[in-house]
């Protein structure tokens, strides 16, 4: 009798660690869903500090007010999740047609795309009278485009600035308005996540969000901005600027502004249609070009 319960002591013991190894086995392998139909690994943290787990390419998430389908589109195309990403896009004559996917809610250093910002807060501010003096520390070595001791039109800049991404021409601008006040007209029309801390032509000018970039070209589409003379002058400058990033295989007429980390542009396509894409990346996790062409395929076809 000892042994039967012996033997049934034991037995018990060893379904008891089974059944808690399997639990623990398919807890660790445990999939959580995530808006848009795909499945997200659970993330683990470390206890030991405080860091955050490693992102994985499916934490990218739609928005609930998001086309699921264009959703769907821009997920496919963003190739390196494990670094912040912010995309949205939305047509601007039906709302139904917008998606926001991202990982993060933060906005992201970034550097020339805040050029737009200095723009306009030029157009708003500035004096179409008012003359620039160069002087030696404002112009770099290989710059000549820009001579010192010369006075330059505040017309000049701001088309030498967008036409050929100077950084010299952004920086007298930048210089002679001050952050504080470009910051202020910033938030002030409602890109409240951007601020511009550093100066054009350093790794890092300050930070913006995918949705106020989008929110701007917006604004300027609709003459929202200040009036509809002076936001499609502001337009007409993004017309050539050389970084085309999201619009580089889009045709139709495209106002558009992007560095290494963020891209966004206004497209009047060919069918039509008109729409505004914009996206942030905190590392070189978005090709920009492969994610406008994808998103531009999208709305000819939609």
């Amino acid at each position: 009798m000892k042994n039967k319960v012996l033997f049934g002591s034991i037995f018990v013991a060893f379904c008891s660690l089974i059944f808690y190894l399997t639990s623990t086995a398919r807890l660790e392998n445990a999939k959580l869903k995530v808006y848009g139909g795909s499945d997200a690994k659970v993330t683990q943290t470390n206890t030991n500090d405080n860091t955050a787990a490693t992102l994985s390419p499916d934490s990218l998430k739609k928005t609930k007010s998001s086309n699921s389908s264009l959703a769907k589109t821009i997920i496919k195309n963003v190739d390196n999740a494990t670094s912040p990403v912010q995309v949205t896009t939305q047509n601007i004559d039906y709302n139904s047609q917008f998606a926001t996917v991202k990982n993060t809610n933060e906005a992201q250093d970034v550097s020339a795309v805040l050029k737009l910002f200095v723009l306009i807060a030029y157009e708003k501010e500035g004096k179409s009278s008012q003359t620039f003096k160069v002087n030696n520390g404002d112009v770099k070595a290989n710059d000549q485009s820009l001579q010192a001791g010369t006075a330059y039109s505040g017309a000049f800049l701001k088309d030498l600035m967008m036409r050929q991404n100077n950084n010299d021409a952004a920086n007298i601008l930048l210089n002679a308005m001050g952050k504080e006040k470009i910051n202020a007209v910033t938030k002030n029309i409602g890109a409240s996540h951007t601020k511009i801390t550093g100066k054009f032509g350093e790794e890092k000018v300050g930070k913006t969000t995918a949705a106020d970039l989008g929110l701007v070209l917006k604004k300027l589409y609709q003459g929202k901005i200040k009036n509809s003379n002076e936001d499609n002058q502001v337009l007409g400058l993004l017309l050539n600027f050389p970084e085309k990033g999201l619009a580089a295989q889009v045709n139709g007429t495209v106002y558009r502004i992007s560095d290494k980390h963020a891209s966004v542009a206004l497209v009047q396509a060919n069918n039509g249609k008109t729409y505004v894409m914009s996206s942030v990346s905190g590392q070189d996790s978005v090709n920009f070009e492969k994610l406008g062409t994808a998103i531009n395929s999208w709305y000819e076809s939609h």
